[in-house]
């Protein structure tokens, strides 16, 4: 059985995974404009979690298809 110290273990590295692949998937991706990509890239860094889930929720759908 899991302890809480491995639960917040395993959480925390989900979420430095899960701001490592947001932060790789804005960079990568191209918008509209350049400075759509600059804010998103600065709200993923900064907000850290929260962040890359805003941006698969919501600016993942505005980028431009390749």
């Amino acid at each position: 059985m899991m302890g809480l110290t491995e639960l917040i273990a395993i959480a925390v590295v989900l979420n430095l995974v899960l701001w490592i692949i947001g932060l790789v998937d804005v960079a990568r991706s191209q918008f509209a404009d350049e400075s759509t990509k600059v804010i998103w890239f600065v709200i993923v860094f900064v907000f850290y979690g929260i962040g890359a889930v805003l941006y698969f929720t919501f600016a993942r759908k505005r980028r431009l298809k390749a």
